[in-house]
């Protein structure tokens, strides 16, 4: 049976809070499918759908990128209204990139590479959290009120497996497993 999964950083409590918050902020925003706290993250790597089989070498490929990797900060950027704020879709908190985020892109692209897994939907990872989704041009970021301090930082410590099940009512995401960076 295959399995849709994901690689991620799963973000802090000081950033769930704040997000908690602009949702609060917000319930003038009626069509409007905020992602649930506990799925808030930053995807490093869309894997797509593979046979369950594959799973523990997908846990051995991240173990080894985490035990080259060093622990990092993400600095928040800016709301950005996603995929372009014309035909906005998404709410992102965006994040400036940095060179360990990019290092740590390239060592997913060289190790899971060895499984063929590749990187197929999008060109260039930015780093953001996908806040929000709506229909599109539904919204505008004057729509919004952003009345709390969003977290200067995001510490970048572990990567999370995670299963994305498809519903009607949008994904569900379920951990599968953790892998600590080099601290």
């Amino acid at each position: 049976m295959n399995k849709r999964l994901f690689v991620g950083i799963a973000v802090g409590q000081d950033i769930v809070k704040a997000t908690q918050s602009i949702q609060v902020y917000n319930p003038q925003l009626k069509h409007i499918r905020w992602t649930p706290l506990e799925q808030l993250h930053i995807t490093t790597w869309f894997i797509g759908d593979v046979p369950e089989e594959m799973i523990p070498n997908i846990q051995s490929i991240l173990h080894l990128i985490c035990r080259r990797q060093k622990k990092f900060s993400l600095e928040f950027s800016h709301f950005y209204l996603s995929p372009n704020p014309r035909d906005a879709r998404m709410l992102w908190a965006k994040y400036q990139s940095s060179s360990s985020f990019e290092e740590l892109i390239g060592k997913h692209e060289d190790l899971l590479g060895y499984l063929g897994i590749y990187e197929r939907k999008f060109e260039k990872v930015i780093p953001h959290i996908t806040l929000a989704r709506f229909k599109e041009r539904s919204l505008a970021k004057k729509d919004f009120k952003f009345t709390v301090d969003f977290p200067q930082y995001l510490v970048a410590k572990e990567l999370v497996l995670w299963e994305s099940i498809l519903d009607p009512s949008g994904a569900i995401y379920k951990e599968i497993s953790k892998s600590v960076f080099l601290q």
